[in-house]
Order: structure tokens, then sequence, then C-alpha cells
């Protein structure tokens, strides 16, 4: 402490540059008031993200460096969009005219953590809900007991697997008007592609826990089957208990870069490991 008071004492003015939290220069503050300390704490330079040379200069007033002013471009905003070709986008637009259909339009949906929670942006804005892995299931469950519905629940395969199946077992057995659309891209695309362990086995699964066969169906969400779609939907919202919707096609980004996810295995062979 010694070291440190001869050094303020030779200073009216100290700055702390430091990554991350501002530790040494909270420090400093709590020890002396003689000196005006600058630094995150009073924006001299910004209290959150990287600790950059340009904001350094600036805060110095060395100006920026020679050939590189400043730049105060105003870029668009370009959030995360679907995939150009992804079935999703088809489910979606299904699921809203089927809506239409039955007399529903204001129908809250609640969504899944998941590629398909971009359908809560323009222009489809087919979502009400993202709040966590398998929320949209009890939610959905939740809002029918309320007594709004019909009410509807969008899920993802992988998604469905990993936190989907308890509220599901709940919706089986509620006999309220839910309908939940299960996404099943046969991939788990949002986080780099890993195979789901229960393709081709949704519709097994959705009935072993309990739901009327004959209230469980299978589409595929492309323009050319739209209508067709349409109508299954609509006739699931019309059903007066627990239906699902399983919406299959795979997902656009795995078909063009060929994955096969049934042929992704590891084979341990002599010394070395085939894929």
């Amino acid at each position: 402490l010694n070291l440190v008071d001869i050094f303020l004492s030779h200073c009216d003015h100290i700055f702390v540059f430091e990554e991350s939290y501002p530790y040494i220069e909270d420090l400093l503050r709590n020890h002396t008031t003689h000196v005006r300390i600058r630094g995150r704490r009073d924006a001299t330079i910004s209290l959150t993200g990287e600790l950059r040379a340009a904001e350094m200069r600036s805060a110095l007033g060395l100006g920026h460096p020679e050939g590189k002013p400043p730049v105060s471009l105003a870029l668009p905003a370009r959030p995360p969009r679907f995939c150009d070709g992804c079935g999703h986008v088809d489910a979606f637009i299904a699921l809203k005219e089927a809506l239409d259909r039955v007399g529903a339009p204001n129908t809250r949906v609640f969504g899944d953590i998941g590629c398909y929670a971009l359908g809560v942006q323009p222009p489809l804005s087919a979502l009400h809900t993202c709040v966590e892995m398998g929320a949209a299931v009890g939610m959905a469950l939740g809002a029918a007991f309320a007594g709004y519905e019909p009410a509807v629940g969008v899920i993802g395969d992988s998604t469905f697997v990993h936190s989907g199946l308890p509220g599901m077992t709940s919706v089986a057995k509620s006999g309220r008007n839910v309908t939940i659309l299960v996404f099943d891209n046969r991939t788990v695309a949002m986080t780099g592609q890993q195979p789901v362990e229960t393709l081709d086995m949704m519709e097994q699964i959705v009935r072993g826990l309990g739901m009327p066969a004959e209230h469980v169906v299978t589409i595929t969400p492309l323009p050319k089957r739209h209508a067709e779609n349409v109508e299954a939907i609509a006739r699931a919202l019309r059903h007066e208990g627990p239906s699902v919707v399983i919406c299959r096609r795979e997902c656009v980004q795995a078909l063009r870069k060929g994955v096969n996810k049934e042929e992704r295995v590891c084979v341990r062979e002599v010394n070395r490991v085939g894929a």
C-alpha cells in the first residue's frame, strides 16, 4: 500500500485499462478520494465488451491512427432467418392457414428451442412464445386448461426427446383440445447436424405415451402437399381432445450436404476407427 500511496501522490488522474471486470479500478477507487480514477466505472471506456486499442487511444486523447478515421456507418438489422427451402416454413404456413380455416386465427401458438423458433419473426409471425426446451408442450396444455382452446404447441424432434416427453404424457391423458406439432427434420440441425437417436420412431413414441393412434398423423411439409397438410392440421385442431401432427421433412442443409444419418456409425477395425 505504501508503494500505491507514493504512486498516487504524483498523479492527478489515473487511467485504468483492464480486461473484463474492473477489479484494480475498484481497489483504487476505494483507496483514495484525492485522485481521479478513470476507467470502466465512469464510462471512460465501455463497462462491457472487449478492451480495444482504439477506445484506449480515444480515452487518452490520442485520436485515431492515421488512415483509420472513425466509422459511423448505420448498418441495417440482419436477424437470422430460415434457410431457403426449409420445411419449417411450409409447416408454419400450413398451420396458419389451418387456424384460419377452423376460425381460430388468434390462437396462441407456443414455441420451443430450435431453428423453428425463427417462426416468431415476420413475415410468418407464427409463434407467440419461446421460453425453454420443452416449454411448448406444457404451456399449450396449461392454456387449454385455462380455456384457451384449441391450444397449439410447436416443438422439434430432438427437443421433444430431450424434454418434451413428460409434458406429452400429460397432454395425452388430459382430454383437452391440445394440438402438438412435432417438427421432425431428422437431425439436430441448429447445433451442427448431430444424429437423432429416435429417427423414424416418433409415431411409436407418441402412441406409447398414450396418444390415440387415430389422432397421430404425419405430414410432409412441401408446397405441392400444402392443401392436404392444411386439412390434416385443421382436422387435428377441430378434434375435441389431444392430437399430434408430425411434420417430417429432412433439414435442407443436411440434404444439400449429403448427410445420411442412418449410415453415420462408428466401426472399430483392427487399430483404426472408421466412420
